[in-house]
């Protein structure tokens, strides 16, 4: 009598085993995450076989996620490949680098030239004034 007594008490404080949602629109995410979304995507896809517009407006976040999951596809690409090509060669920096100083060479001759000008006029001038 004792052991049935246990084994009744036992049955009665166990808890009990929640029933599966027969359709997904019973289903939580919060109760099990996975299979929300298993049977979310499942749901699209029979539903797309027959008639994808169908399948979008019954089911809007499955085709979201997957319009995100190619927006962010073709970003990706995107910014790789315009990255790639954007980095200059050894032989350009070379150039540039040449161009810049044979630049900075001028603009100091030219510099020196007209500052040497600039005092051949001012002796000019104090010569002539002395006279």
């Amino acid at each position: 009598m004792k052991i049935i007594a246990e084994k009744e008490e036992e049955e009665a404080t166990r808890p009990k085993t929640p029933e599966k949602p027969k359709s997904p629109s019973d289903l939580k995410f919060m109760d099990d995450p996975v299979h929300f979304i298993r049977e979310k995507i499942d749901l699209f896809i029979a539903i797309a076989q027959r008639d994808p517009i169908q399948a979008i407006q019954f089911v809007p976040e499955v085709s979201g996620a997957i319009g995100v999951i190619i927006a962010l596809l073709v970003t990706v690409l995107f910014v790789s490949l315009s990255r790639s090509g954007s980095a200059p060669s050894k032989q350009d920096v070379k150039a540039a680098a040449k161009k810049t100083a044979d630049k900075a060479a001028e603009a100091v001759t030219t510099a020196t030239d007209t500052a040497k000008e600039e005092v051949t006029k001012r002796t000019t001038r104090s010569s002539d004034k002395s006279s």
